[in-house]
């Protein structure tokens, strides 16, 4: 099928570099986190021009995130929705959504420019970003970092949850990837792409029946390490440092132990931070090195409603552990502090869940207390 592209012109005259960016409408809050941070790290004498992809942003949110604008930062939104209209955009988790296919038709539409450096959002830049562009990839089509957690993953043969299918990781790589390397897997939330090369590959069309004829568990990131494979530069990882809770005292085998050498030696020169999976700074605040990410969202434009949502999950949190513990050995509970902490202590609980979710309920008892917003029974 041959495809029609609307072509995004560059902003600026001499800027023939591109930073682009995918985001759900749930998302723009933190988007704009993310965008504070290249502002406020940007060079007041370079231009930056930042296109968006989404279909969904809302055009209220979309002027609050235009205020970052700035006479050298250009920030434009873009719907590529149309072009996989007759593709099955397999959603692998509830966490991942459509917009994150759209990094493999964006080389497409920035044709006009000679490289596109494509993100994810949950990323804290710490440089200058457009030094990335002075990276040669040399005679591949994308540049992208190794993807660390991989090989922990690997090493333990760990079982993935593919939306309700179990596999397990060494067996993934075997039928699913096809690899012969399979430590040779790369993380796709930063992609420095020289799109020339990417169009003149068809790269969209050979990615788009890759991602149409499988359900990849990480969907086009798995599709872009089989169709580039051999085509990848390895981006140092200083550019996509993966924010990782790894157990430094469990025995590894000698390539884990490796790469977490090299971790610790990468993290205090890393360029752009990746809060990457279930380790999202608005969802855990007190986690290792968040404290970068909240600098930013105090002086976004939507911190106040970055708060509102954390308080509200926390709140909901609150409420499905009522549901759980309303019954408990049969026996109703008016909940306070005295009766929570004598439950605990009592021999009427009789498995270690029990107790779990009463420890889970007092600590959101006390938080909420804190806030103001708990009254004692």
């Amino acid at each position: 099928m041959k495809y029609e592209f609307k072509i995004i012109k560059p902003a600026f005259k001499n800027q023939l570099n591109v930073i682009a960016v995918s985001s759900s409408s749930e998302y723009a809050p933190y988007l704009a986190v993310y965008l504070q941070s290249l502002i406020d790290n940007a060079n007041d004498k370079k231009q930056y021009d930042i296109v968006v992809f989404s279909k969904s942003i809302s055009e209220s949110n979309k002027q609050k995130i235009r205020i970052l604008e700035k006479e050298n930062i250009s920030i434009r939104f873009y719907d590529p929705s149309e072009y996989f209209a007759n593709v099955n955009l397999y959603i692998s988790n509830p966490y991942f959504k459509e917009e994150c296919y759209y990094r493999v038709v964006a080389p497409n539409i920035l044709s006009l420019y000679n490289k596109v450096l494509f993100t994810d959002l949950d990323l804290i830049i710490k440089t200058d970003i457009l030094n990335i562009f002075d990276i040669s990839i040399d005679n591949n089509i994308i540049g992208c970092s190794i993807e660390p957690y991989w090989y922990i993953l690997y090493d333990e043969n760990v079982t993935l949850n593919n939306n309700g299918y179990l596999i397990n990781i060494r067996e993934y790589c075997k039928n699913n990837l096809n690899t012969k390397n399979p430590l040779e897997y790369y993380n796709t939330g930063v992609c420095l792409i020289d799109i020339k090369k990417f169009i003149e590959f068809n790269s969209f069309e050979k990615l788009l029946k890759c991602i149409n004829d499988n359900k990849f568990l990480y969907q086009e990131q798995d599709a872009i390490n089989v169709i580039f494979k051999g085509k990848i530069f390895k981006l140092p990882e200083i550019w996509n440092f993966e924010l990782l809770e790894i157990d430094l005292n469990k025995k590894y085998s000698l390539n884990v132990e490796q790469y977490i050498n090299n971790y610790n030696k990468n993290e205090s020169n890393a360029k752009i931070l990746h809060f990457l999976g279930a380790y999202k700074p608005w969802i855990y605040p007190n986690k290792d090195k968040v404290n970068f990410w909240w600098i930013y969202a105090r002086k976004s434009p939507f911190y106040e409603e970055i708060i509102e949502q954390y308080v509200s999950r926390q709140l909901e949190d609150n409420n499905k552990l009522i549901y759980k513990l309303m019954y408990i050995n049969n026996h109703k509970i008016l909940f306070s502090y005295k009766k929570i902490k004598y439950f605990l202590k009592s021999k009427l609980l009789h498995s270690k869940k029990q107790h779990y979710y009463l420890k889970k309920y007092l600590e959101l008892c006390t938080y909420l207390n804190k806030l103001k917003q708990f009254k004692k029974l």
